[in-house]
Parts: C-alpha cells; sequence; structure tokens
C-alpha cells in the first residue's frame, strides 16, 4: 500500500485502538440503538482499508477521501479476552500524530445502518431497535468518542524476557530500545494492558528502566 504524505516531516507511525467498539446499546438524540457481538462479528472486518480522519466528516467516498485522510485502518479484529473489538491503523499526519500522542484524543467509528431488527432489552436497558448488518465509512479521530473504554497506544514489538519489553522504536545507534517494566514476565492479559499503559505514558527521563 503506497501512502501519500498530507502533512508529515516524520515517517508514518502504527497504532492500536483498543475497545473501539462492543455489544451495547447506543444513544442518539432520538432513539437508542442496540449493536451485537454477532453483528459486530459480521461487520467489523470491513473497518479494514478505510480511512482514517480528523473529526467526524459528513460525504466521504471513496473518490474524494485523499482530501482528508491522515491514514488507513490495516486491521480490525475481536479481541477475545476483553470481548471488545479492536484494530490497527497507520498515520502519516504530523497533526493527527499530535492528537493521539500529546493531546489525548481517540477514536470513534462512522457507519451506516443496512437494515435493523426490532426493539428489545439488553442487561435490562430497553433500545429501540437493533442494528442487523452497517457498512463502515471511516474511523476518526476525536476528542470526546462514543464509547468510552476506547484507548490508543503505539504499536510495540511485544518481546519478553523477564521483565524486558523490547520495542519497535530504535536508538541512535539503530538498535532496538528495550524497557524493563517490573513485574512483567508473560503475556497475561492484565499483564500486557498494563505494559501498554506504561508504555503509552512513558517520556524521556521517567524513572523506567533502559538496557
Amino acid at each position: 500500500m503506497t501512502f501519500e504524505w498530507n502533512n508529515a516531516k516524520d515517517w508514518a507511525k502504527v497504532y492500536k485502538g483498543t475497545s473501539i467498539m462492543y455489544e451495547g446499546i447506543a444513544s442518539y438524540p432520538d432513539e437508542k440503538i442496540f449493536l451485537s457481538k454477532e453483528t459486530l462479528k459480521k461487520c467489523m472486518p470491513e473497518l479494514k482499508g478505510r480511512p482514517v480522519i480528523i473529526e467526524h466528516q459528513a460525504g466521504i467516498t471513496p473518490e474524494n477521501m485523499k482530501e482528508h485522510e491522515v491514514g488507513y485502518v490495516t486491521n480490525c479484529y475481536y479481541n477475545n479476552e476483553t470481548g471488545d473489538f479492536d484494530c490497527d491503523f497507520v498515520i502519516d499526519d504530523d497533526t493527527a500524530k499530535d492528537l493521539l500522542d500529546n493531546k489525548g484524543y481517540t477514536l470513534s467509528t462512522s457507519y451506516i445502518a443496512k437494515s435493523f431488527g426490532n426493539s428489545g432489552t439488553f442487561i435490562n436497558s430497553k433500545y429501540d431497535r437493533e442494528i442487523t448488518d452497517l457498512d463502515f465509512r471511516h474511523l476518526a479521530i476525536v476528542k470526546n468518542p462514543r464509547y468510552e473504554r476506547v484507548k490508543v497506544y503505539q504499536n510495540e514489538v511485544e518481546e519478553f524476557d523477564n521483565g524486558w519489553i523490547t520495542t519497535d522504536r530504535v536508538d541512535e545507534e539503530g538498535n532496538r530500545i528495550k524497557i524493563f517494566i517490573e513485574g512483567v514476565y508473560g503475556q497475561s492479559a492484565s499483564e500486557r494492558r498494563r505494559k501498554s499503559d506504561i508504555l503509552a505514558n512513558y517520556k524521556d527521563g521517567d524513572k523506567t528502566k533502559f538496557d
């Protein structure tokens, strides 16, 4: 895949978005909509290849998306450990990188419902109708996402060696940087989440040990 740089002084970055969508009820101004895990499992793969943009914008099509995109979704999948849906994406725009890295922005999906089911109840909460099929339009970098659990991390190479994590960042000599995180000695879900939080928030000068 070839990328055209819109606003970049550095190479593209690869990110992971966790819990970008999950089963439940979404509230809109005029109704409450239910999305089931089964529907999301069926439709989520279609998000792959869609453009990433800054804030939701109407009218984006395959013909004009180059005017708006700051990257692309490269993968999306169901996370068996969390029960949520995650995605990987590439950003080639410096403004977008800054929003994700320094400004606390996260992610929100845009889709068009293609078919609906009946009203019902989910965890004792009523909804007006269920979306049974949908078409994804884009992934937006936003300040206030609809799904509150969503988080964004820079993708790292997960190589564990008794607490040492080999990342995909390199030092001035071109060697991959290793970070020591006390107590991380495996790949359980809780350890991976703690490791990801530390890596996502790491800044030069922090007490985290280096190799």
